[in-house]
């Protein structure tokens, strides 16, 4: 095979690949109970914080600046774990957070203390966010990019949308706002469950990724640098003429 050519997943050695597999597959089963969670208790963030008494400005405030934390902090945490080369516990320290402050808002009884857990989750979130995809993307490497994130996006998009149907089911049958959030400890705990089982059984990341593909493009002397086959094809090129010598001598 060209030395500057893909490594076909098929083609990997079997027993790293089936790891790999099962990773994509473990991963995927945490988001979807972890979607549950958050999601489910977010469909009713809202209104339950005007049951508590917060104005539609706190409201506003609350949802606002948890995104912003939620994208902010996602740069530290990806920096630290590249940095500290602990990926399973700082992962598993942002799952921790985002997905038990969902259902410790079964006991909030005033809208500061709501508001905080909201914000919290939020966190949580961002603090595991890029580790998963950093994972993700290793293991897919093995399994095949298009397979690996597309089985974890089902997963993931099927738990966005069992949550807050969950909820909606739960209003429903008259459980209300407390006991609702208190059930979302069942998808958590599950969450969680599944995230140790996985680091656990694959405690070692080299063992189900692979080594980066080596570039298909080696510069030669005077070639103008790592892009000038994107900048200036080949065919483009007449006699005489490169891009280490522009403008050309006419």
């Amino acid at each position: 095979m060209a030395g500057g050519s893909r490594e076909n997943p098929a083609t990997l050695s079997g027993g790293g690949r089936r790891k790999a597999v099962v990773i994509v597959v473990l991963i995927g089963c945490v988001s979807l109970f972890a979607d549950m969670t958050y999601e489910g208790g977010r469909s009713i963030a809202g209104p339950f914080l005007g049951t508590l008494g917060a104005s539609a400005v706190v409201v506003s405030v609350v949802a606002g600046l948890g995104e912003f934390l939620g994208y902010g902090v996602r740069y530290l945490s990806g920096r630290a774990a590249d940095r500290r080369g602990r990926y399973w516990p700082i992962m598993l320290t942002g799952y921790v957070v985002n997905l038990l402050s969902v259902p410790l808002l079964a006991l909030a009884g005033a809208w500061p203390v709501a508001m905080m857990l909201l914000i919290a989750e939020r966190v949580g979130r961002a603090i595991r966010s890029p580790i998963r995809s950093a994972m993700l993307s290793h293991a897919a490497s093995r399994t095949g990019a298009g397979w690996g994130f597309g089985l974890h996006t089902a997963l993931d998009q099927t738990g966005g949308m069992a949550g807050p149907l969950l909820i909606a089911g739960l209003l429903v049958v008259g459980m209300g706002y407390s006991r609702s959030f208190a059930v979302l400890l069942l998808p958590a705990l599950a969450s969680l469950a599944v995230l140790a089982a996985a680091w656990l059984l694959y405690p070692d990341r080299a063992a189900w990724r692979s080594a980066p593909p080596a570039p298909s493009f080696r510069p030669g002397p005077g070639s103008g640098g790592p892009f000038a086959s994107i900048l200036w094809p080949p065919r483009w090129r007449a006699p005489g003429l490169s891009i280490s010598r522009w403008p050309p001598s006419t």
